[in-house]
């Protein structure tokens, strides 16, 4: 009985995460990428090659400036103070995207299958940014999606590597940033 001989209902993953800034992001707010990353997901086959699920990831963005003379406004009691600051900057991204997804999956069980598939749902964005002994913070949600390509590797019948890219996109939010990202994925499945 070969690999294929059984179908495969559902599968659990667990995976590491690469993230590359885009967009306003990259050119408003931090620029570096991420090496701090990991995501969870769920998938339940309706047939052979289409499943529904849902995603949990967690990508911190993060960067250092400086030292440096920083021309910031800070609020207090209800008024805009223009004030220069000398110091390091550090700013600070922690993306959490809650997705209910759906794949197409090529291929036969037990074979190496790709995948196509999508994520809709929301997104926390908490951002700080510390400048000293100030700090300026501020937690949107986004409406959020995330197209997704992908590859699942057989290791055996109940396992297997998975490896994606997928490009996150936050919808603004009242005056926050437009986030997006795109993630590199590595990570296993178990069926």
């Amino acid at each position: 009985m070969g690999l294929g001989a059984q179908a495969q209902s559902s599968l659990f993953g667990i995976h590491y995460d690469i993230g590359l800034p885009m967009g306003q992001l990259k050119n408003d707010y931090i620029s570096k990428a991420s090496f701090r990353g990991m995501g969870l997901e769920g998938r339940w086959f309706l047939n052979d090659n289409f499943a529904i699920g849902g995603s949990v990831d967690w990508q911190v963005f993060y960067e250092e400036e400086g030292p440096d003379v920083f021309q910031e406004e800070i609020s207090y009691q209800g008024e805009t103070i223009p004030t220069t600051i000398y110091g390091k900057k550090y700013k600070y991204v922690n993306a959490f995207p809650i997705m209910v997804t759906g794949f197409y999956h090529f291929g036969e069980d037990g074979d190496t299958r790709f995948y196509l598939g999508t994520g809709i749902g929301t997104a926390s964005m908490p951002r700080r940014t510390d400048l000293g002994l100030w700090t300026d913070s501020e937690t949107t949600w986004h409406f959020a999606m995330a197209p997704e390509a992908g590859v699942l590797i057989p290791l055996s019948l109940n396992t297997a590597i998975t490896a994606a890219a997928t490009y996150n996109f936050a919808l603004k939010s009242g005056d926050s940033l437009q986030y997006s990202w795109l993630t590199f994925k590595i990570g296993f499945a178990f069926m």
